[in-house]
């Protein structure tokens, strides 16, 4: 079992997010916005029982979709941005923490 910590970070102003992990919600929520203060918007952690997860990203209201795929052992965090209109992602090499 693999844990995966989906951050939600730049670029969210007031937005609908939904996040699927293997076809199961794991994330649901209106009105997510970044903090100014802190660059971050939202944290969900996720569990996964299989050596890589798709992780699917929904922002109905800006018609945007993103399908991710990471293999378990190399995505303990996935940090997820909206840059230019666009859903962005990084796996950092090794472990983020926020204050």
């Amino acid at each position: 079992m693999a844990t995966l910590t989906l951050h939600l970070v730049d670029g969210f102003k007031n937005d609908t997010v939904q996040i699927q992990v293997n076809g199961e919600t794991v994330f649901s929520k209106e009105n997510v916005s970044t903090s100014e203060l802190l660059g971050v918007a939202e944290s969900v952690t996720a569990e996964i029982d299989t050596e890589a997860a798709d992780i699917d990203i929904f922002m109905p209201k800006q018609g945007l979709s993103k399908r991710i795929h990471v293999k378990a052992k190399d995505a303990q965090d996935v940090v997820i941005s909206v840059v230019a209109g666009q859903i962005d992602w990084r796996t950092p090499a090794s472990p983020i923490g926020f204050a």
